[in-house]
């Protein structure tokens, strides 16, 4: 007998809604409060069950002090407002007035320490040594609340801030202040800490009449690698290791730091190097760093970022959770390399030049009347009867392949018999066919001021076609963030079948959501644990009756609203998904994995290259 190997491969449906001219379309309208404005289409593979708990360890201590003598480190990326272990407490200087208490903040060298806080009072950077900043050893506060003026011109808080560097020396106060406990070889190396010292004096008993609870400062995190810089993606690591500076800066890229956890051998997973594939890492880490709007029209931000802090005390599971929960991203292994993802509805990098606009580069007019960059935008202005517009050639299409573009429509005026257009079509300049395109109208008689996302499928039908942007009769439309992406170039077909094929039409109840709202650190609200604007889905609403379906979502990395809605964004459009199938297959699949997406074309079930996304994939032996 031959033993045969069956892959199992269980995929859900990640298509959009409605149909134009036999493709994929979707426009959204966005509330200037939802700011669900991220030129992105529906795609997450960031599941339910790898989201972090409200309440894990680093949420719990991440801004408070506490005693211990064996508690865990703290791993800080991007931009944080962390307690800390109270590694040291006692008084001195005259009479005993002056408190000194050193909190540790991080377990490794960070970027930069500003801001201190004592209890809920704020002294920033520029308060402390007039703006000295960390790493100048001990500073007086000069300004503010804990500076008394002339004549005293006194200030009765102080605070040296060391951000752990591996060269890192002694500390000259402790030292001289509490010699018989410290002495030059306690130098604190890959140790981020501060020395708070708080001066008791007449002018500042009512300061301090209660007491100091909490010591906080506010920490821009680990430096991490970046491969996008290094002469061919991960090569420095993999020849030096982890612990080479060559390419580590600081960032808030949600994949980088990800990486940077998986790779540190000390505080994180000690993933090697030549186990990541490198080339994924760089295309996620781009889509993260894209400038996309916010809540606010022209404004425009990174659009993911990842700030907070973990603890060595948590799984592996939970701390890489939490860092790509900021970017909605999922983490597989293939092949002996660790993939990451963006939780997106693409892959690789995107096919657009220059689709923020920074000038007309790579963007060719065509048409009569107006279409020119305007404040990083395209501004495109028709008249009746007239279409203007601007063109870009997608190279390198692979025929037969699915493609999204996705792009943001701003201050949109659009009288009746008239239309706003984003498409892609076989001739330059909107000539050809149409394969894909969607567009905005306005039926009435009055214009129509619109903001919102567009996206457009599209199966190629050459190697070359040509993305148009474009206002047709009486319209004015500026257009900006404008990207293109692969979405799957593998096609299901029934050659893989070795049986019959489950379908499920529909998400179970407890499945189904179509409503969110999310908790996150605000960075505008003193990084508070915040709960953002609720979000619904009136896809899904209307999918489940009008019944309310909420779901609660912990975004501890996430300091933003902006962030918080964008993420919620997704999740909810991921799930408007219908229909999972289940489906044997043979030899095919095996260079299929979780995450992947791909289309899949069967007749008995009307599928014709229906993209869909891999949940699960199992391998089972069968005797025949």
């Amino acid at each position: 007998p031959v033993t045969a190997f069956i892959a199992k491969v269980i995929v859900a449906i990640v298509t959009p809604t409605g149909t134009v001219a036999g493709i994929t379309k979707t426009f959204y309208v966005v509330s200037k409060l939802a700011a669900t404005v991220a030129a992105m289409a529906a795609s997450s593979a960031y599941a339910k069950s790898q989201m972090p708990k409200q309440g894990d360890s680093a949420d719990l201590k991440r801004d408070v002090n506490i005693r211990g003598g064996t508690e865990a480190r703290t791993i800080v990326y991007g931009e944080a407002l962390v307690g800390g272990v109270i590694a040291y407490s006692n008084v001195g200087g005259p009479n005993k007035q002056e408190l000194t208490t050193v909190i540790v903040h991080a377990g490794h060298e960070v970027h930069d320490m500003t801001d201190v806080f004592l209890d809920a009072s704020r002294i920033t950077n520029a308060q402390i040594g007039s703006g000295a900043g960390a790493g100048t050893g001990f500073q007086q506060v000069t300004s503010g609340d804990y500076f008394v003026g002339a004549p005293i011109n006194l200030g009765y808080a102080g605070v040296d801030r060391r951000k752990g560097s591996p060269t890192q020396g002694s500390n000259a106060l402790l030292i001289s202040q509490f010699g018989t406990d410290f002495d030059t070889a306690d130098r604190g190396r890959n140790v981020a800490y501060s020395v708070f010292q708080l001066a008791l004096a007449e002018p500042s008993q009512k300061m301090f009449e209660g007491g100091v609870r909490d010591y906080k400062t506010l920490i821009q995190g680990k430096l991490v690698y970046n491969p996008a810089a290094d002469t061919s993606a991960g090569a420095d690591m993999i020849a030096n290791g982890f612990a080479s500076t060559t390419y580590k800066s600081y960032s808030t890229n949600p994949i980088l730091c990800a990486i940077d956890y998986m790779m540190d051998d000390r505080l994180g997973m000690a993933v090697k190097p030549s186990n990541i594939n490198w080339d994924e890492v760089v295309f996620e880490a781009a889509y993260c760093d894209r400038p996309v709007a916010t809540s606010v029209t022209g404004e425009r931000d990174t659009r993911f970022s990842c700030n907070g802090a973990l603890s060595t005390y948590d799984t592996y599971k939970t701390n890489i959770s939490r860092i790509i929960s900021s970017c909605n991203g999922s983490i597989a292994y293939k092949n002996g390399k660790w993939f990451l993802k963006v939780g997106r509805y693409g892959q690789d990098n995107s096919l657009v030049a220059n689709g923020e606009f920074s000038s007309d580069a790579s963007w060719t007019k065509f048409g009569t009347g107006t279409a020119a960059e305007t404040g990083g935008r395209m501004e495109c202005i028709s008249t009746a009867g007239n279409k203007v517009g601007r063109y870009q050639a997608l190279t390198g299409l692979v025929v037969g392949s699915r493609y999204v573009v996705t792009g943001l429509f701003e201050d949109a005026v659009i009288t009746a018999g008239s239309k706003a257009e984003m498409n892609v079509t076989t001739g330059a300049g909107d000539t050809g066919t149409v394969v894909g395109g969607a567009s905005v109208g306005n039926t009435g008689g009055t214009p129509n001021l619109l903001d919102g996302n567009q996206e457009v499928e599209f199966i190629a039908t050459a190697t070359t076609l040509y993305l148009n942007v474009l206002a047709i009769g009486t319209s004015t439309v500026y257009f900006d963030n404008i990207e293109a992406y692969l979405v799957a170039d593998v096609t299901l077909t029934s050659d893989w079948m070795r049986d019959s094929v489950g379908i499920q039409t529909g998400l179970t109840k407890q499945e189904r959501f179509n409503g969110t709202r999310a908790f996150y650190f605000s960075a505008a609200e003193s990084f508070k644990q915040i709960q953002s604007l609720e979000v619904t889905n009136t896809i899904n609403l209307a999918r489940d009756n009008q019944e309310s379906l909420f779901r609660e979502i912990s975004l501890p990395m996430t300091n933003s609203e902006d962030r918080a809605q964008r993420i919620q964004y997704k999740l909810l459009k991921m799930n408007e998904r219908q229909v999972r199938i289940s489906v044997a297959c043979n030899y095919l699949a095996l260079n299929v994995a979780v995450h992947d997406r791909l289309m899949v074309t069967i007749g008995e079930l009307s599928f014709d290259q229906k993209p869909f996304l891999v949940e699960t994939w199992e391998l089972m032996d069968s005797q025949g």
